[in-house]
């Protein structure tokens, strides 16, 4: 029987860059060294102000306030003139804290049917209220001014907003979406017909009914985001008659200083893209496949046509040609998605990818990647680069190349084996996929030949928004193709990675993994579980009511499937636990020194949970002055990290690094 280890190191200095690590070692071992360094400049807001600014998403190219009945020519078409759906500019709305369902919690409200006691008011937008007065900052302005607080001083929980328009045939409209522009503060959920078709900041368990407060994170200021649900996700909800477009907002506490809502530019849009004899390609990305011997490869161009991917060995004149999968249908106006799926790598083998649209289309630049060699290798993890998160998504881009050019670099070091970087969700800060952000995280030389494997975090995508990480990441099977839940194995190691977003998984989560896990048996030595939703953290989500609720399951699905290591991200600070036996932590002390936590665990008999801090810089979160037991070493500096991690058939060690050179942080 093989021993396994868990090992923490202290910190120390490699070339520019300090560390502090954590070692695992057994059958399954874990290593794990931290380095954090005041890197960032810019002023970060604290989360214990009532409201934290998160940061508003602003949209690029916001559409222009056209008439959606106009045509640009004089000639207007009969097949035009059926698909063309007006809506008035009036909201009908309800701001005294009652559900104003004709029978109360079932949603009838969002249809149209009203309880008669209901009290009825009619508006235009935006709605808003600072205090109780017009909420008029940071360009924002009000038109309707909002009952801010009720009877007894606390704020109003839930606003309603409902908006009839009338399809005179629904199929007129399926090659559009529906689209508007849209402002919230604090978080918002918008039906069509009783039916949900978009929401934002929830929270992850949703609301047990609709008259509530919460949210996901505090908002400082609304938030923007361009909006476009495609028809395929009306279908069954939009009508051939009197349609209902429905608002629920609701404030995130009952002393909260603000409420906003404001939709703009309301309309049916087409989805088509337009093909060109131009080739413009965008985001091109090298994703993990099942097995050392596959990756996936996606990209856009405006060129509508055959999409190809051309695999070669470095020095070779021809390799094999990969036909790729095109989607019109997408989030990225003006583009065609294509994706292929690669085969048949070898082993530490360099490769020259090129890809290209049509079959005398001009080929891309080739993109150099090499496979990592059999038995013990390396892999990165960052967590939530967020690019947008911090309002400046140059800079947070900036930041993210940094990383992304020291790990770069760390792999042309002799002596290393890295096989591909891990994020462990939140890519991106904007719900609503805004490509600026998917250009700031993906589109970046120091990810070009570098094999990435994402994490849907809960800013990559909720509900209809969740269409753009599916279409930015092409990825091993799911579990579920409504659900990120995948795996894949490298080498001698098993990496399960969970969809944590969009609500509560209990069920679906035990089953993917008891079947992955027992479809591998005997066949690796490490068993790795990674999702976004950090269930042992000390910062700002750690006590938020859906962290509490999968805390309640995930330890004992740990437990029972003989996990080793869990990776996670989500709450923007660095953590690393004792070893847990399920919820129980195992708390041992360096020569009895409570907060000297080993650097080594021989043997283990729980599991290690590791939070990674951002990657980026984006956003970070302060600790909480509470003490959270399962904690054995915690650390917020507010510079980007990112962890080497080496695997063995007996050592599983993570060394995580500051992006800066500052004085050595003593491991505590």
């Amino acid at each position: 029987m093989k021993t396994k280890r868990i090992v923490s190191l202290v910190l120390v200095f490699l070339i520019l860059l300090s560390t502090f690590s954590f070692d695992l070692k057994a059958s399954d071992a874990i290593n794990n060294e931290d380095v954090f360094t005041e890197d960032n400049e810019e002023k970060l807001l604290e989360e214990n102000t009532e409201e934290e600014s998160l940061g508003a998403i602003e949209p690029s190219n916001v559409p222009s306030d056209e008439g959606l009945g106009e045509e640009s020519s004089e000639e207007v078409n009969e097949e035009a003139d059926e698909a063309t759906v007006s809506f008035d500019n009036n909201w009908t709305y309800f701001e005294d804290g009652v559900d104003p369902s004709l029978t109360p919690g079932s949603n009838m409200w969002a249809f149209g049917q009203y309880n008669k006691d209901a009290a009825t008011k009619t508006g235009q937008a935006s709605f808003g209220s600072k205090e109780g007065k017009e909420y008029v900052k940071d360009g924002f302005t009000t038109k309707t001014l909002l009952r801010h607080y009720l009877d007894d001083g606390k704020t109003v929980p839930t606003y309603f907003f409902v908006k009839k328009f009338n399809v005179d045939d629904t199929m007129s409209l399926w090659n559009k979406s529906l689209k508007f522009d849209l402002a919230y503060d604090d978080a918002v959920i918008v039906y069509l017909n009783r039916e949900v078709i978009y929401k934002a900041n929830v929270p992850d368990a949703g609301y047990s009914q609709s008259v509530e407060y919460g949210c996901k994170e505090k908002v400082g200021k609304p938030v923007k985001a361009e909006v476009s649900i495609p028809f395929s996700d009306l279908q069954g909800k939009l009508t051939s008659s009197v349609n209902y477009l429905a608002v629920e907002l609701h404030q995130y506490s009952e002393k909260s200083s603000d409420i906003y809502f404001d939709m703009q530019n309301i309309r049916f849009e087409d989805e088509a893209q337009e093909a060109t004899s131009e080739d413009e390609f965008a985001t091109p990305v090298l994703t993990i496949g099942s097995n050392p011997s596959e990756r996936n490869f996606t990209w856009y161009n405006k060129v509508n046509a055959a999409g190809y991917v051309e695999v070669k060995e470095f020095g070779d004149s021809e390799g094999e040609i990969f036909a790729a999968e095109a989607n019109e249908n997408n989030r990225k106006e003006g583009f065609v998605n294509y994706k292929a799926h690669i085969s048949g790598l070898y082993p530490d083998t360099e490769y020259e990818l090129t890809y290209w649209n049509g079959e005398e289309g001009e080929k891309s630049d080739p993109i150099s990647f090499r496979t990592a060699k059999e038995g013990d290798f390396q892999f990165f993890l960052v967590g939530d680069p967020q690019i947008g998160a911090s309002g400046n998504k140059e800079s947070d881009a900036q930041g993210w190349d940094k990383t992304l050019n020291i790990m770069k670099k760390r792999m042309t070091d002799e002596g290393t084996n890295f096989a591909f970087l891990l994020s462990a969700g939140d890519q991106i800060n904007s719900y609503s996929s805004n490509e600026d952000e998917y250009v700031g995280f993906t589109e970046r030389d120091g990810l070009k030949g570098m094999t990435l494997a994402p994490v849907i975090g809960n800013h990559d995508g909720e509900n209809a928004t969740r269409n753009g990480f599916f279409e930015h990441y092409t990825l091993p099977e799911f579990g579920n193709k409504d659900r990120a839940d995948y795996a894949y194995v490298y080498n001698n190691t098993l990496f399960i990675s969970l969809d944590s977003t969009y609500g509560v998984h209990q069920a679906e989560h035990n089953d993917f993994v008891k079947k992955t896990v027992e479809k591998y048996k005997d066949k690796v030595d490490w068993k790795v579980l990674t999702f976004h939703h950090a269930i042992y953290s000390v910062a700002s989500h750690a006590v938020d009511e859906d962290i509490l609720k999968r805390r309640q399951y995930i330890p004992q699905l740990v437990k029972d499937n003989g996990i080793d290591a869990v990776l996670m991200g989500h709450d923007h600070v660095y953590v690393r636990t004792h070893l847990m036996d399920g919820t129980e932590p195992i708390i041992e002390w360096k020569d009895g020194l409570e907060g000297n936590a080993p650097s080594e665990y021989i043997n283990p008999k729980g599991a290690l949970y590791i939070t990674a801090n951002s990657g980026s810089g984006s956003k970070f979160y302060t600790i909480k002055k509470e003490k959270f037991d399962y904690a054995a070493v915690q650390n917020q500096e507010r510079v980007p990290n990112y962890s080497e991690i080496s695997v063995t058939d007996n050592t599983f060690k993570v060394v995580t690094y500051r992006t800066s050179d500052n004085t050595k942080h003593t491991n505590n």
